[in-house]
């Protein structure tokens, strides 16, 4: 349990309820004749648990050492344990939080909309410190996510006029700041961090590049419409989002290509060669990276400008203002499932050990069976952009995302990342039926008597009763 900025007791006002609902998948069940293995249930796209927080929640969670962290516009960070969906502690801000959580080696950092920048203790969510930004618009203050790199956490901000301070750069460690660079329009995305530059948008219809560690401009590329959207970075090109989907080359600034989207806030990111994206015509965009063809979109039901996809497995999720978290085959764009949360999906999803997390406009953190393995392998989640998991918090990366030559899947759980010097126990077998860790040992009697075949079907029936029943 944490404590408010005040050093009060603070349990937050979290809601927990836990349901598995059948959706538009097929329900499988997996019998086992042989004594001492579990029988289990499975659901393409059910709802593991939901966490209530009572207002939006349009932040993409970020979800490191097993927990979740999220924000909503009830002005609370929540960190909910990725099992269970129990609160472990929440922290209270004086606005509300827009962007997504970042949390490296310990520590959250996470903007409110009373034009402050938080670090919180990761494991307690006890105040570290507070950066007040400005000027800036009443209870508008830090809508973007930060991103933090090589000790230093990058974050923009809105603010009144035509002019004033748009990315901050702090000390990590102290919030102490280290610069500020002005632009002549808020900065609600979050910037990127690759090779030593700060890649950013602004609603003043420009990209920048800034030095990561002077903030001296390096170029800008005006663009048709104001930037909302976060930037990716892959093998030297950006992409970002606007009226049109742009390429740049990271060097010089020259755009490569365009392809016309629509208005849109979703982030784009890459895997294996291909862009995907949200647009403001219910399309999901998949875009060839060197050309800018068009590899194929898919209708998934209606807008969704405001989510930004993940990759995990071959497959890709994004929510949309319908409610609807579409899980689509990356390779051809067929929708695999589609689950319906009961309320828009502006946030952004993250994938961890095959279960994807979100949050929508209903004022709930959800956690979603994806009928996949590994985690999110693109590139925004890889370089800590609108949510990430473990292999960005823990290691704090170089930001030199090669996606094409990632692995096809990557492993979720502690083991994924490892400290020098610590040894770790290889973890049991996984079940590619189930999804579920296998005993440590198992009886592997081949010889079943009729007795234990009329407790395994026993079993079966009582689990079925217990899914109606919940």
């Amino acid at each position: 349990m944490g404590t408010d900025k005040t050093g009060n007791t603070n349990p937050g006002n979290g809601l927990r309820r836990r349901r598995l609902l059948q959706t538009t998948a097929a329900v499988g069940f997996s019998a086992v004749a042989t004594t001492g293995e579990a029988v289990t249930a499975q659901t393409s796209g059910g709802i593991d648990w939901e966490f209530e927080t009572g207002n939006n929640v349009r932040a993409g969670p970020t979800v490191v050492n097993d927990t979740v962290y999220g924000g909503s516009w009830n002005g609370t960070v929540y960190a909910v344990d990725s099992e269970s969906g129990e609160e472990v502690w929440s922290y209270r801000t004086d606005g509300s939080i827009r962007g997504s959580p970042s949390v490296v080696n310990g520590t959250l950092y996470v903007g409110s909309s009373d034009n402050r920048l938080y670090a919180l203790d990761a494991t307690e969510g006890t105040e570290q410190w507070q950066y007040e930004t400005g000027p800036v618009l009443d209870f508008e203050g830090v809508p973007s996510s930060p991103t933090v790199k090589e000790g230093t956490v990058y974050v923009g901000n809105r603010f009144e006029g035509d002019r004033g301070v748009g990315v901050y750069a702090l000390a990590a460690e102290s919030g102490d700041p280290r610069w500020t660079f002005e632009t002549e329009g808020s900065v609600q995305s979050s910037p990127t961090v690759v090779d030593g530059t700060v890649y950013v948008g602004s609603d003043d219809e420009k990209l920048y590049a800034l030095a990561a560690d002077t903030g001296e401009e390096e170029w800008t590329v005006d663009t048709d419409t104001g930037i909302r959207s976060s930037p990716t970075v892959v093998d030297g090109t950006i992409v970002v989002a606007g009226r049109k989907l742009y390429a740049v080359d990271a060097n010089s600034g020259n755009v490569s290509w365009t392809v016309e989207t629509g208005v849109t806030q979703s982030s784009p990111t890459v895997r294996g060669g291909t862009v995907y994206v949200g647009g403001s015509d219910s399309l999901l965009y998949a875009v060839e990276m060197d050309s800018g063809e068009i590899r194929w979109t898919e209708n998934v039901g209606s807008a969704t400008r405001r989510s930004s996809p993940t990759v995990a497995d071959g497959m890709v999720f994004i929510g949309s203002e319908s409610g609807n978290l579409s899980a689509v085959e990356a390779e051809n764009g067929n929708v695999d499932w589609q689950v319906d949360t009961g309320a828009p999906i502006r946030s952004s999803p993250t994938v961890v050990d095959g279960t994807v997390y979100v949050g929508n406009d209903g004022g709930r953190l959800l956690a979603i069976n994806g009928n996949v393995s590994g985690s999110s392998e693109d590139s925004r989640v890889m370089l800590g952009t609108l949510g990430h998991h473990h292999e960005w918090a823990e290691t704090d990366p170089d930001g030199d995302v090669e996606t094409d030559s990632m692995s096809q899947s990557t492993t979720g759980g502690a083991e994924a990342v490892v400290d020098e010097g610590t040894e770790t126990n290889a973890e049991p077998p996984v079940s590619e039926e189930s999804n579920e860790t296998e005993p440590a040992t198992r009886d592997t009697t081949e010889d079943v008597d009729g007795f234990t075949a009329l407790t395994a079907i026993i079993a079966v029936l009582a689990l079925k009763l217990t899914s109606y029943r919940r």
